[in-house]
């Protein structure tokens, strides 16, 4: 098999997997939590490798729940923006928009729902952390933070990609809008001559 082949193969599998990412929001939030699982495991076998294990013995625990805390703020922002975002393409009018949610059927609630949900998840999560790292459980505390951090940046990915996506409406409208005002009607020409 040629380069070029093997090329080919490797655009449509990535194309693949980025449209399932897209379609599925949820299993990407799960495949975040295995893969840090895995993680978590390999650290059994290589501690040397473990973000928390070189953190925890150096980290204070008031330093921990500041970054916890602050995990939770950027969660709940992203949670909010995300409200804001979702009620903009819920009540855009027009054809577009009207399409749009017609042809985005369950995989667009999906998206919808995802954003919100797991910016909470993220801000609970993190907010938990901050009670493990007041309870003295270190380790615990920067594992929580970690996943807190990976859902929210997701969750701030995808409210960015559906933003685009709804932006790109916006400017197909406008544009539709100032074709038609731009238009020259007949009836206004035979006004104008008689």
């Amino acid at each position: 098999m040629g380069q070029k082949a093997v090329m080919r193969r490797v655009k449509a599998g990535t194309k693949r997997v980025r449209a399932w990412a897209e379609d599925y929001p949820m299993a990407v939030n799960l495949a975040a939590g295995v893969l840090l699982g895995l993680y978590w495991l390999a650290t059994r076998w290589w501690p040397d490798a473990s973000i928390p294990r070189a953190l925890g013995g150096s980290v204070k625990n008031e330093v921990l729940l500041a970054l916890d805390l602050g995990a939770a703020g950027v969660a709940t922002m992203t949670a909010g923006f995300a409200g804001v975002v979702i009620i903009f393409g819920l009540s855009g009018g027009g054809p577009r928009f009207r399409k749009l949610r017609q042809a985005g059927g369950q995989r667009l609630l999906a998206n919808w729902v995802s954003v919100v949900a797991v910016s909470f998840t993220a801000a609970f999560l993190a907010v938990a952390a901050g009670v493990a790292a007041l309870a003295d459980w270190t380790q615990e505390s920067v594992w929580g933070f970690l996943f807190a951090c990976l859902l929210a940046a997701h969750g701030a990915a995808r409210l960015v990609w559906l933003l685009t996506a709804l932006a790109q409406v916006v400017k197909r409208t406008d544009k539709d809008e100032q074709i038609e005002a731009d238009a020259v009607h007949i009836d206004d020409i035979l006004r104008r001559t008689a």
